[in-house]
């Protein structure tokens, strides 16, 4: 179950980053378009570029640790690896254009979606991580408490498999240990005994 909600929410933010990556392109053809008065190419000749851009920014994200709980990473950590993200996939990006010799293609454009991309994914990323902060503090009503059973060496793996993205729907409120035997065995390192309390 908390694998299948990691999961879930690691889709989800994929599918945000892709719409935002996407709107930070929108909007650096639209400043573009803007300076050139009206009279910059059709945004019809550079839509095919979105099916390179947005897989190679997931996979940036993902690279630099987006997907592994980096929401709730201080804002620094999430500016550096923004940049970081922004600078390898910009590098990517203009590898194609020169290897493929798209000439064609602007640079300007390019250059304007680098900037507009690291702004809007700055601006999405600092405010998911503030509602969710606001969340954590604010003790759901129907936040779940669970009582771990295991012994006392399990609960680093335990919450090692949970994650803190999953810490703000639930509390731990004690841990138990486990004396006989058998029941170290079933906790061996893996975390799983923890993970059926959870259940």
């Amino acid at each position: 179950m908390i694998v299948e909600r990691r999961r879930l929410l690691r889709l989800g933010l994929a599918f945000g980053d892709a719409v935002t990556v996407a709107g930070g392109f929108a909007a650096a053809y639209a400043a573009v378009d803007f300076g050139f008065e009206r009279n910059f190419v059709s945004f019809a000749r550079y839509e095919w570029l979105l099916a390179l851009i947005v897989p190679v920014w997931l996979i940036c994200l993902a690279a630099f640790g987006f997907y592994d709980s980096s929401i709730f990473e201080s804002n620094r950590w999430l500016f550096g690896r923004l940049l970081q993200v922004q600078m390898v996939g910009g590098a990517v990006l203009f590898s194609f254009m020169y290897l493929t010799r798209s000439w064609a293609i602007s640079r300007l454009l390019l250059e304007s979606f680098v900037a507009f991309g690291f702004v809007f994914l700055a601006a999405q990323r600092f405010a998911l991580k503030t509602y969710l902060d606001w969340v954590s503090r604010r003790r759901p009503l129907r936040r779940r408490k669970v009582l771990l059973v295991s012994a006392s060496e399990v609960t680093g793996p335990y919450q090692h498999l949970v994650g803190p993205d999953e810490a703000i729907l639930f509390e731990v409120i004690g841990i138990v240990k486990a004396g006989a035997p058998n029941d170290q065995r079933d906790a061996k390192g893996d975390g799983r005994s923890a993970y059926q309390a959870r259940r």
